[in-house]
């Protein structure tokens, strides 16, 4: 079963209501929701949006706390409409399913960092005459966890574009959706747990569709400005195996299903990009391509070419190690603004051997050298409490970072994801437990004996202070990796003497 094609000359009855647990993140309209909310509106069913994105959650007031520790600039998005409600979401929640009636509840948990709070959600579903399905990476890595969910009828594993179109016609036409690929659905008889289907053709699928979003997502700032932003795919798949990533999980899943790896046409990504600009006055993208460098620079000057006309800057995501000067050149007369780009670790043996990412200091240096000359913002992506790390390892990545010169850095204690072999390297190292779980991104799984979870926190909270303040003031910087009234104190001064501008 690939995909089932109705006429649409009229609207279904089926009721569709999306659940989007986002909490912490302003400014961001998420990419598989979006393209599912574009499939439901092409296929003509009635659809609504439950969001908690301006919420105050709890989730949200931890990420508040710890805003300071990075570099970006503050900016004052209350003119922009943005606040947050203190508000019950459950009861709206339920509130909403109350009134609205639908026969689908499909919820998004794209990340593990959205796991608690989608779980909180639905299982504070107290009318359960709904189907609840849900989908997403952290989905895909655990399946068993979510559909041992007692109000959890359906879980999605891989792409869902398909398997959720012919979901919601076999919903509409009372036919058994028990036997569609990708989905594992339970039944009266068990658990029917389906294989997966081939993976999606890109310039099949139909634009994404933003319009049942807050106005709210749309502004996001930059450099102490606010944009109206999109927030787009040009390719889906990465074909690196970086150890602390699922997409090695997600290779082997689909091995035999197609390319893992695809881009989109340079016709249909240009017509995709200028039909959203109309249609939603945008004046800034994001691309979430995983490796955008991916592009031949033949590929990227026909790109190029037809984007210009277009004429609106954008960031990007981008390995070091494949920057040339061509490709730079390219970029900035397309108008990228901001190339983001992973350092994750000074080390090059911790890079190389337990991260999987093969590229040496030389060649990071380059790279940002590069973008640096063709006048293109760049931001470096660290992670701290990686297994066998030392503080010595740390003050390397530090150092590279220095010596790199990007304009922006910010750093992440990692989380050994499930799925991912550096999680099932930490568990075999005895740094954690299997059955560790954590949603806190300031915090950390690994209890190592070289580098203890406070010392981990303390380097991630003064990172950015070690990076730009002259090394004499390293012993203060030092005192700040502790809290305490003074010790605050100081790192709020430092802070605001090193702050990026």
């Amino acid at each position: 079963m690939r995909q089932v094609t109705l006429g649409k000359t009229e609207n279904r009855a089926t009721k569709i209501l999306f659940v989007n647990p986002m909490s912490g993140i302003e400014g961001f309209l998420p990419i598989g929701l979006s393209s599912l909310i574009a499939v439901a509106r092409n296929e003509k069913f009635p659809v609504d949006i439950f969001d908690t994105t301006y919420y105050k959650t709890t989730e949200y007031e931890d990420r508040k706390k710890n805003e300071k520790v990075g570099e970006f600039l503050p900016v004052d998005m209350k003119k922009f409409g943005v606040i947050r409600e203190s508000r019950d979401y459950l009861r709206d929640f339920n509130t909403k399913v109350k009134q609205y009636n639908p026969r689908l509840i499909a919820v998004t948990i794209p990340t593990a960092y959205n796991y608690p709070l989608a779980i909180e959600i639905i299982n504070s579903i107290s009318d359960k005459d709904s189907v609840v399905a849900v989908g997403g990476k952290c989905v895909t890595m655990n399946p068993e966890k979510f559909i041992d969910n007692k109000n959890i009828d359906i879980v999605c594993i891989g792409e869902g574009e398909t398997p959720f179109r012919n979901l919601c016609v076999s919903l509409e036409e009372g036919r058994p959706y028990d036997r569609i690929p990708n989905l594992w659905v339970k039944t009266s008889s068990g658990v029917v747990k389906n294989e997966i289907g081939p993976l999606e053709d890109l310039d099949t699928l139909p634009f994404p569709d933003w319009s049942l979003y807050d106005k709210r997502h749309f502004f996001k700032p930059f450099c102490g400005k606010v944009y109206r932003y999109g927030h787009l795919e040009l390719s889906r798949g990465c074909p690196h195996r970086c150890s602390y990533c699922i997409n090695e999980r997600l290779q082997q899943l689909y091995k035999g299903k197609g390319r893992y790896f695809r881009k989109k046409t340079i016709p249909r990504a240009i017509d995709e990009i200028a039909t959203l600009k109309e249609r939603y006055n945008l004046e800034m993208l994001k691309f979430w391509d995983e490796e955008f460098f991916l592009y031949t620079e033949d590929e990227l000057e026909q790109f190029a070419e037809s984007y210009k006309r277009i004429g609106l800057p954008f960031l990007i995501t981008a390995r070091l190690d494949t920057v040339t000067d061509r490709k730079a050149r390219l970029l900035k007369e397309m108008g990228c603004v901001n190339v983001s780009a992973g350092i994750e670790s000074g080390n090059e043996r911790i890079r190389r051997e337990i991260l999987n990412r093969n590229m040496t200091n030389d060649q990071i240096i380059e790279g940002i050298s590069i973008l640096n000359k063709h006048g293109i913002r760049t931001s470096t992506l660290n992670m701290l409490g990686i297994p066998f790390e030392t503080r010595e390892d740390v003050f390397q990545t530090i150092e590279l970072n220095r010596k790199a010169r990007a304009q922006n850095s910010s750093v992440m204690i990692l989380q050994p994801w499930e799925g991912t072999s550096i999680r099932d390297m930490a568990v075999k190292a005895g740094f954690m437990k299997n059955d560790c779980e954590n949603y806190d991104y300031t915090k950390t799984c690994l209890n190592m004996p070289q580098l203890s979870p406070s010392e981990i926190v303390g380097l991630a909270k003064t990172f950015s202070l070690y990076r730009k303040s002259p090394k004499v003031l390293y012993p203060l910087v030092r005192l700040c990796e502790k809290s305490g009234r003074w010790r605050d104190w100081l790192f709020a001064l430092l802070h605001k003497v090193f702050k990026s501008h």
